[in-house]
């Protein structure tokens, strides 16, 4: 007995074999491209957080932060939470040090000493990154606090007619 469907059979079944084979084939493709994607995003993400330490370290807090946003960014459509918490601290110190980089650039000493110093504890978690550059800059605004001070004291002893005393203020603030 010959099957009179044979042949109907056999191209159905070539049929459905080259539809699933498309679908596979098509499958490892797409997921060739997200995993080329999410390969691409993390070196990007690891290249900006290196790009962060390296702006900190050179003392370019501007520059840092723009790159630790788009490490930020990618971290998030990673969903990688270690890479978040790490750029988070990173974030901190950066905003912080911009901070008080603008209350010095106001004139506003004590706030800026103030800033850095809360800069200088988050450096802790950031393996005191940048910590050298944020002592300097507390040295340099207690210097900016005491000359101002020096001056102050000038000019109230000027106001009270001391005239040697208030030019032995203004020399020791100029010095």
């Amino acid at each position: 007995f010959t099957d009179p469907n044979k042949k109907r059979r056999i191209r159905k079944i070539i049929m459905i074999v080259a539809i699933v084979f498309v679908i596979v084939i098509i499958a490892i493709i797409v997921a060739m491209i997200v995993h080329n994607n999410r390969a691409r995003k993390r070196e990007q993400m690891e290249l900006g957080y290196l790009n962060t330490i390296e702006y900190i370290q050179i003392d370019n807090y501007t520059r840092a932060q723009e790159c630790c946003e788009d490490a930020i960014q990618l971290a998030e459509s990673l969903k990688d939470r270690s890479m978040q918490k790490n750029l988070g601290n990173y974030r901190k110190l950066i905003e912080s040090v911009l901070a008080a980089q603008e209350h010095m650039d106001g004139q506003r000493f004590s706030e800026a000493q103030r800033t850095y110093r809360e800069a200088a504890a988050r450096s802790v978690y950031v393996d005191s990154i940048g910590l050298d550059y944020i002592n300097e800059m507390l040295t340099l605004t207690a210097d900016y606090m005491s000359v101002y001070d020096l001056i102050n004291l000038g000019d109230i002893l000027a106001q009270n007619l001391q005239y040697d005393k208030a030019e032995e203020k203004y020399l020791e603030a100029k010095s």
